[in-house]
């Protein structure tokens, strides 16, 4: 967690000011990394929008390994109208207001009266000067505790923050500052003098001027001036900043080289006088960018953004986790029911690795079919559930263990309702719970990881369908950052009647069929990021037996088979990262199946009778 020096007082609680898209992306940021964030605004409505984007937001921030407080939800943000409730034990203040001097002086001045002295006030700002907003501010207000923290939009994504102290700030405050927004996963960088605009954005300004210039002088299209940055310099430039680039380019010679070189024959390049952007210029480059943008919607360009600059950070701290100490390699965790030796089965726990070699066994002798299977790496216990000694004795449960077999315990015990035969199991990271699916038992559970306050989020029991096991609870996955769960409801085999629903997670009666007339759907799993679907179908060719995907957001939800000819397909586990998914069959088959290039690879062909798979 953040801490300062022993001097000063440790950060614990943060204070946002004013929730805009910037102050709900730094709150997004600071509840990930395990602070108390209280939220002010004076519009009640924008509490509403901060929950979305923390809602999105942290997923995102799991994945790039910033989600600390892995059980952080956007119920944990406390949002207030009033500033003095706001400010109420705050260690650290982010300041995002309108950009106008007067009201910052003036807000600044109201932020301090509710303040011990050494708290520090940061601002967002991305023009306005500290020394200019701390001539406004009284001495009793101590403005040598304020400063600039201005983020890169998103603050939560984009890892920059630029820290500017005014003539007036303190030493420890720019030390301070600095530490703070390093500890919570930021890139700090100490602008030493004041100037308008800051660093990055200066640098943007200057590019702007040229852009200006190129659509004056007609050299191209404003979207041929886009694709000329994102898929030339900008590239480079989202690697290694442009002067180690240049250093590059100069070979063995380096900068110098460059410099000796090249630079004088640089200068020629820029525009020589600033292009005047009066109105006929600046409509002239709005058509450009509208055309550009070719009627593409905002949240379509933002999550573009926001996935491939994920996926470049991704590849940077990999990279960067690569070059101290190997990477540990990801293993599978695979349930054999030993179905077919009925009523004498002998069920096993197996893991492998995730080319197939080093199979062992974790747990043998497991007389009560386990069928489902979730990891929860965050404290190394897997999760499976058992359907029971047979398919209608009432006897299943859930248990859990440590990955290597050991402290085996029930967490819901036979009896109990909602395992009469429970199937999938998954857990939901940010709430810690575990859902589940109860075939026989007609209903969708959840409870917490321990198993106590358990909950019935649907019962089908009542329902009319054409066929009973139209009833039949299956698969189950959760999108908590947009607040839904889906599960599977199988359908008469082969019979073409299966359906796939999803619910609010905070209102379960709140239902809607998302896929419907499928052969046998059974488990689920969710690529959160992208708001893809993935399962498993388990009815008759041509679509059946396969492994499928549809996108639950952007437009009409198509169904896309990805792998055919399995055999009784049952589980299911996505490695994201990885671009691949691993399915099992009853037949004992355990495949590797490549999302994008739909290449089915034949891990294990006859390897007992296999239901649920799991990524350890």
């Amino acid at each position: 967690m953040p801490h300062a020096t022993p001097l000063y007082r440790e950060i614990k609680n943060v204070a946002i000011i004013g929730c805009g898209a910037i102050g709900a992306s730094w709150a997004a940021l600071f509840l990930a990394q395990g602070l108390n964030v209280t939220v002010y605004d004076i519009n009640p409505s924008s509490k509403t929008f901060l929950h979305t984007v923390t809602a999105t937001a942290l997923p995102t921030l799991k994945s790039l390994g910033l989600l600390k407080k892995h059980s952080a939800t956007v119920d944990d943000i406390t949002f207030t109208t009033d500033l003095r409730d706001a400010l109420n034990n705050a260690d650290f203040v982010q300041e995002n207001g309108p950009e106008r001097l007067d009201f910052k002086q003036s807000l600044f001045t109201d932020i301090a009266k509710h303040l011990p002295d050494d708290v520090i006030i940061a601002t967002s700002s991305s023009g306005l000067m500290c020394s200019k907003i701390q001539e406004g501010m009284p001495p009793e207000s101590k403005p040598e505790r304020c400063v600039v923290g201005h983020p890169f939009n998103p603050p939560h994504l984009i890892p920059l923050v630029e820290v500017v102290g005014g003539r007036r700030t303190s030493k420890s405050t720019i030390e301070r500052t600095l530490q703070f927004y390093e500890n919570v996963g930021k890139k700090p960088i100490h602008v030493q003098k004041e100037v308008p605009g800051h660093i990055a954005n200066r640098l943007q300004a200057a590019l702007f001027r040229e852009i200006f210039h190129i659509v004056q002088n007609e050299v191209c299209t404003v979207k041929d001036i886009d694709e000329a940055m994102a898929y030339g310099p900008g590239l480079r430039w989202g690697v290694l900043g442009p002067s180690t680039l240049m250093h590059l380019a100069g070979g063995e010679g380096g900068v110098e080289h460059m410099a000796n070189h090249l630079l004088q024959p640089m200068t020629t390049w820029w525009a020589q006088e600033d292009p005047v952007v009066d109105e006929e210029l600046k409509n002239k480059w709005v058509a450009g960018t509208l055309d550009a943008v070719n009627g593409r919607k905002y949240i379509d360009l933002s999550r573009q953004r926001d996935d491939e600059i994920v996926q470049l950070l991704n590849i940077r701290r990999e990279t960067k986790a690569g070059s101290s100490l190997e990477k540990e390699s990801k293993r599978l965790i695979i349930l054999d029911t030993d179905l077919s030796n009925l009523p004498n089965a002998h069920g096993s726990i197996k893991s492998c690795e995730t080319n197939g070699s080093d199979l062992r066994t974790i747990i043998d002798n497991i007389n009560t079919l386990p069928d489902g299977i979730a990891i929860d790496s965050d404290g190394e216990y897997m999760y499976w559930t058992n359907m029971g000694t047979s398919l209608s004795s009432n006897s299943g449960s859930i248990e859990r263990a440590r990955l290597d077999g050991s402290q085996r315990s029930v967490i819901v015990a036979p009896g109990t309702p909602g395992v009469h035969t429970p199937k999938q199991i998954t857990i939901a990271p940010l709430s810690r719970k575990i859902y589940w699916c109860d075939r026989e038992g007609m209903k969708v559970l959840r409870s917490n990881l321990d198993g106590t306050n358990m909950e019935v989020l649907v019962d089908t029991a009542a329902s009319e369908e054409p066929h009973p096991q139209c009833r039949w609870c299956v698969g189950i996955t959760v999108d908590e950052a947009r607040g839904f769960f889906y599960w599977s409801q199988k359908g008469a085999p082969k019979g073409n009647m299966g359906r796939i629903f999803r619910a609010r997670i905070d209102k379960p009666a709140e239902r809607e069929v998302v896929f419907s007339d499928l052969p046998e759907p059974i488990d689920l799993d969710m690529d959160e990021e992208n708001a893809v679907l993935y399962w498993t179908d388990r009815g008759d060719p041509p679509t059946g037996n396969s492994l499928n995907r549809a996108r639950m957001e952007g437009g009409k939800r198509e169904r896309e088979v990805l792998a055919t000819r399995l055999h009784e397909a049952i589980g299911l586990a996505l490695d994201k990262e990885g671009g691949v998914c691993y399915v099992t069959d009853l037949a004992g088959g355990l495949y590797k199946v490549d999302v994008e290039t739909r290449e089915k690879k034949v891990l294990f062909a006859e390897l007992g009778d296999l239901t649920g798979v799991a990524i350890a």
